[in-house]
């Protein structure tokens, strides 16, 4: 094997590896959780709560593809970046050898309408069609990494209003 070889062999992902897997978002859950009990009869916290719970759902689901890419990489989760008196967050930073994705989860409710910049048409996937074909990253995502990003956004459950992506 020449050198180079050991080096980039070396310097090769070879597994998922999560730095810190925990989110804010599971948090706050936690603590409206408490309010519940105090207040069982309040609809605005059990709205709340249920969009919550669908936001963590779609970022469990995410967690669980990008364990099983068989891509080697680093997860960066629930990430927030302070510049003066702005502040962002993002849901999962991914460093591959190859790209750095940014994924921003959504668990959608309702139709997602996509908007395809080259035939300029807006494409509608019904809750129904997402369930049925089950979406993820392959060990090719990493050298297709506009299809693996779709699939990602793809993740959908329940029904109601149309979101856009």
């Amino acid at each position: 094997m020449a050198i180079m070889e050991l080096i980039n062999d070396a310097l090769r992902f070879k597994d998922t590896v999560f730095y810190k897997e925990s989110s804010d978002l599971q948090d706050r859950y936690d603590a409206l959780s408490k309010l519940n009990s105090e207040y069982p009869n309040n609809d605005i916290l059990k709205n709340e709560m249920y969009y919550i719970k669908k936001g963590l759902d779609g970022e469990k689901e995410i967690a669980y593809q990008l364990k099983k890419a068989n891509v080697g990489m680093y997860v960066l989760h629930d990430v927030k970046i302070k510049y003066k008196d702005l502040t962002a967050q993002i849901d999962y930073i991914i460093i591959t050898p190859v790209f750095t994705y940014y994924i921003e989860c959504k668990n959608l409710v309702g139709n997602i309408i996509v908007n395809d910049p080259e035939s300029n048409a807006p494409k509608t996937y019904s809750p129904s069609i997402l369930k049925s074909a089950k979406y993820g990253i392959s060990a090719g995502g990493s050298r297709r990494p506009s299809r693996s990003v779709s699939y990602i956004r793809l993740l959908s459950g329940g029904a109601g209003n149309n979101a856009e992506m």
